[in-house]
C-alpha cells in the first residue's frame, strides 16, 4: 500500500492525471497543457476564431507558429466545435 501512495504522490507532482480503475489498475495520462489556464485561453480563441468563420487550417497554421502543439490544437478544436453545437 505504501508503494501505490508513493506511485500517486510521484504521478501528481509530474503534472499528470490518473486514474484507478474498478480493477485496480492505474492508468497515467499526461495533461495536454501545463495548467486549466491554457486549455481555456486555446478554447477560447479558437471559439472565437470558429464564429469568425476563420477556416481551421488557417486556426491550426496560427497557433502552430505560437507554439502550440497538433495534439493541444486537435482538442481546442473539437471542444470549441462542440461548445458552439452545444448553443444551437
Amino acid at each position: 500500500m505504501i508503494g501505490l501512495a508513493f506511485i500517486l504522490i510521484a504521478v501528481q507532482a509530474a503534472s499528470a492525471q490518473y486514474t484507478i480503475s474498478d480493477c485496480g489498475n492505474i492508468s497515467v495520462e499526461k495533461s495536454l497543457f501545463e495548467n486549466k489556464q491554457d486549455e481555456t485561453a486555446i478554447v477560447a480563441y479558437v471559439k472565437k476564431q470558429l464564429e469568425n468563420n476563420i477556416p481551421d487550417i488557417e486556426i491550426r497554421k496560427l497557433l502552430l507558429s505560437k507554439s502550440w502543439e497538433n495534439s493541444q490544437i486537435d482538442y481546442a478544436l473539437a471542444k470549441a466545435k462542440k461548445l458552439d453545437s452545444n448553443q444551437i
